[in-house]
């Protein structure tokens, strides 16, 4: 299957979605960026896994700013918005909807790609502050 993509390329060297010159993929481009996708989300949902075991923190002891330092890596770990299972779960749900624009044949990935890479800039953002 290939696949016409319609971007134009910015100053910067990078491509920008506009309509105005199509982006042929080479037969078999396709499949190849699925099956990648199919590898990140595979690697993401054991990260996922992973991750959800750092709640399970012990060993600061029984006073109550022990207890409040436990319950901030548990936080991070697992329940804040903020969380390493959070973002995890947020670069998930980019790539698997990278890859239904992918298995569609190509044609709403020029619409998913500036949707998704603003989703993943703002995800590393979170990681900054």
């Amino acid at each position: 299957m290939s696949a016409e993509i319609a971007c134009e390329t910015s100053r910067g060297g990078g491509s920008t979605v506009s309509g105005q010159k199509p982006l042929r993929l080479e037969e078999g481009t396709i499949e190849e960026l699925v099956g990648i996708c199919d590898g990140m989300l595979a690697k993401l949902d054991r990260r996922i896994m992973e991750a959800s075991e750092l709640g399970d923190v012990s060993g600061f002891g029984g006073f109550e700013s022990a207890q409040q330092l436990a319950e901030g890596y548990r936080r991070k770990g697992v329940d804040g918005p903020d969380s390493v299972r959070h973002r995890l779960v947020q670069f998930r749900d980019a790539v698997e909807e990278m890859r239904t624009a992918f298995a569609a044949g190509g044609e709403a990935y020029g619409d998913q790609e500036s949707a998704v890479m603003q989703q993943i800039a703002t995800i590393s953002r979170g990681f900054t502050s």
